[in-house]
């Protein structure tokens, strides 16, 4: 079988991977669906099986899940909450896919939808919820930007506040060909190295983290120095295991098994 005839028993009826269950199947939803399909995107590519139609395939489910450019939605027609994670991975995704497109118009929604209304719909803390949008409603002169609210568009709410996150930004520029400026490269590097200070068991930050690295090698002197560092700090606290033996499918832990 190919890596491609390996994909199809491992993704759902949008083309999504799916994660493993404990009866050792493929779930029948995945939450994180945006995520794992970019795992696999950089096992196409390090299985020099990333050609320009599984490209082209691979650009039209990812925007099947836009809930308005750039606005990603967990599964199409399905506005669960988005979080940073797959955000992560749709950046990853569309600097081997789409020559950063996709990034570019996640990079461009709150510019082009800012944000001046508190999320009403919102039953979590409210009173946090409204402290935190009216102290940044004051610092951005009404115009908050990084709110990515695909459940109740262009309204605040501070889950949806992907500004908590600025190597995230750092991430979506260098994977659509911007350049970051210092601060954010310096929260960059400030990810990864962070990520060294987690246990080992604590493989999100681990695998967010190698997502970063692969977009940005090769484009900053400094970045691949960090990378470099990491990688090696990461081997050395993980016994040589590296990013297939955290992956929660067989399909990438076969065909991520060579990958840096």
């Amino acid at each position: 079988m190919t890596i491609l005839d390996d994909y199809k028993v491992w993704s759902d009826k949008y083309g999504l991977v799916l994660p493993e269950g404990e009866d050792g199947n493929p779930v029948e939803v995945s939450g994180n669906g945006l995520r794992y399909t970019s795992d696999f995107i950089i096992a196409l590519y390090d299985n020099k099986a990333l050609t320009n139609d599984v490209k082209d395939y691979f650009t039209k489910i990812y925007e099947s899940c836009e809930e308005k450019p750039g606005l990603m939605n967990r599964l199409p027609n399905w506005p669960a909450l988005e979080a940073i994670d797959d955000y992560i991975g749709c950046a990853t995704a569309s600097f081997f896919i789409d020559e950063g497109y996709l990034a570019s118009k996640i990079l461009e929604y709150p510019h082009l939808f800012p944000t001046s209304k508190l999320d009403t719909q919102f039953d979590g803390k409210p009173w946090v919820n409204k402290l935190i949008f009216y102290i940044l409603y004051i610092f951005t002169f009404s115009k908050l930007k990084a709110v990515y609210n695909n459940q109740n568009p262009e309204t605040f709410r501070l889950a949806a506040w992907l500004g908590r996150f600025p190597s995230l930004f750092a991430h979506l520029k260098l994977s659509c060909g911007k350049n970051p400026t210092i601060l954010e490269k310096l929260f960059w590097i400030g990810a990864l190295l962070l990520s060294l200070r987690k246990p080992p068991e604590d493989f999100d930050a681990f695998i967010l983290s190698w997502h970063l690295s692969r977009v940005a090698e090769g484009q900053s002197w400094l970045l691949d120095r960090v990378i470099n560092y990491w990688r090696k700090k990461q081997r050395e606290k993980r016994n040589g295991k590296w990013i297939a033996d955290y992956m929660n499918n067989p399909l990438l832990r076969k065909y991520l098994a060579n990958s840096k």
